[in-house]
């Protein structure tokens, strides 16, 4: 018989009455989410009223290696932000097993209130509004600071994501992380954990997140989700499942992110080098330190970096890897141009309206051509080695006066270099436009080119 309760319905588990809760009060469906490899459910234990996580695993997922798994979570249950690693198991001899199967190695575990990070960013989107520049710095300080603690002790939690991170209630951000089985403690065995990642969580070309590095990537794009959520558009680029479906190999998603820096390198430019850091690694062990991110938010670090991490790390100041782009064309020097206003609302899964700025072709210096006689070189190819042959290219006759060298005014754009050029921010913006007018835009600019220049 599968468990299949509704709200107000008992359960005794270990000896203990348990009852089916809503996810909220004054609800009449049961709290049941299910994962890749469990469902939970919300249960409060009736002899102290306390709220628990009751996690039963799927079958292929369900087995005795369970009890080493809550061991092993009681070494860090005393840590910030791992209330869900104190266990209790449910083994396979208990009676509530022969009425539900399910519930042999099945988990209990504090409930803990709150939203899931994929919940928060879906608040925006319901908003239709950014969060300021200051709330954004201060749940993405609270995130990195939980992430680098971890990862300052040796711990890899190997999975996170939108679903797996909880903000718990107050006006100050406070996070705990659920889903603990697969993490790795400092000093145990790496356990059998084959994950890549959650999908718009996991680097491109990584099988497994078990190693010291496994949680840098996944922690990186949380960053940066929590500062996108101040940028302009941030309504339009966050969902439930997150901001990005894949990683960088997947074009809308490159797409995104290029829009979501430009804004953050005008804002914070150190933490864009790092997320770009992050972005384009090759291997976990390349993504920065999550540290590094907390001292560049104005942290302060408990634990000193390895001598190994050190001489990696992005240097400070204008001195840095990555440095600011020039503002685009139509700008003050450091002012930023925002992305043109979408037309229409896009999907959340889609890409995002907002794009990075289209600079104007050219900016490098022009020659002038030079009609006047003037001595040149041509080599002739005498013997084996080239001579230089004096030419001298005659001048024109008195009838004709020598061809005045080009004017600025004549190097500026015509109208219909102007129209080419606005045909080509059109199809950037507009996909549904984008063949037609980056075929007309290419062909009026190159006939300009050949009129200016040929």
């Amino acid at each position: 018989m599968s468990f299949d309760p509704e709200v107000g319905d008992n359960v005794v588990l270990n000896g203990a009455g348990y009852s089916v809760e809503a996810r909220e009060a004054g609800k009449f469906r049961p709290f049941q989410m299910q994962g890749g490899k469990a469902i939970v459910f919300k249960l409060k234990r009736v002899s102290d009223g306390t709220l628990w996580a009751f996690k039963t695993f799927l079958h292929g997922f369900r087995g005795e290696h369970q009890v080493a798994s809550v061991r092993r979570l009681q070494k860090v249950a005393g840590m910030a932000g791992l209330k869900a690693a104190s266990q209790i198991i449910v083994p396979a001899t208990d009676p509530s097993v022969t009425e539900f199967p399910e519930f042999a190695w099945a988990v209990l575990m504090p409930w803990i209130e709150g939203k899931t990070w994929g919940e928060c960013l879906n608040d925006v989107v319901a908003s239709g509004q950014p969060i300021s520049k200051d709330q954004a710095l201060a749940e993405t300080l609270a995130l990195a600071k939980l992430f680098a603690e971890l990862e300052d002790k040796g711990h890899v939690h190997c999975d996170l994501s939108c679903g797996n991170v909880i903000r718990l209630p107050g006006p100050n951000p406070c996070y705990e992380l659920i889903d603990l089985e697969d993490m790795c403690i400092a000093g145990d065995a790496l356990p059998n954990n084959t994950t890549s990642g959650t999908a718009g969580y996991g680097l491109w070309g990584v099988n497994s997140t078990a190693v010291p590095a496994g949680d840098r990537y996944a922690a990186a794009i949380i960053i940066l989700e929590s500062l996108a959520l101040a940028t302009p558009y941030a309504a339009t680029l966050a969902s439930m499942e997150g901001i990005f479906n894949q990683n960088r190999n997947n074009p809308k998603d490159e797409q995104r992110f290029q829009n979501i820096i430009y804004h953050i390198k005008n804002w914070k430019p150190q933490i864009a080098a790092l997320l770009e850091s992050a972005w384009t690694a090759r291997t976990l062990e390349d993504c920065p330190r999550i540290g590094e991110f907390v001292a560049e938010l104005g942290g302060k670090r408990n634990a000193v970096r390895e001598e190994t991490d050190k001489g990696a790390n992005i240097n400070q100041g204008d001195g840095g890897r990555f440095k600011q782009e020039p503002p685009p064309i139509g700008t003050k020097t450091g002012t930023a141009l925002p992305p043109k206003p979408p037309a229409h609302k896009a999907s959340c899964s889609g890409l995002g309206t907002a794009q990075p700025p289209i600079t104007a072709p050219g900016g490098g210096a022009s020659s002038t051509k030079t009609t006047a006689s003037t001595p040149t070189t041509q080599t002739s190819n005498t013997g084996n080695k080239p001579q230089a042959v004096p030419v001298t290219k005659p001048s024109p006759p008195a009838s004709q006066p020598a061809k005045k060298a080009s004017s600025s005014k004549d190097s500026e754009l015509s109208p219909l270099g102007w129209a080419a050029l606005f045909l080509l921010v059109v199809g950037w913006y507009l996909p549904q436009t984008r063949a037609w007018a980056w075929t007309v835009g290419t062909l009026g600019l190159v006939a300009e080119f050949i009129k200016l220049f040929g």
